[in-house]
């Protein structure tokens, strides 16, 4: 579904972005 893809996209952006992966997984981890 769409949802997947997004959060699929979201990840690749997280870890090519260190700074960007702490706050990713803490939103994600919610």
């Amino acid at each position: 579904g769409s949802a997947a893809d997004v959060a699929m996209c979201a990840m690749l952006e997280i870890s090519r972005n260190s700074t960007l992966k702490e706050l990713g997984w803490k939103l994600i981890l919610q």
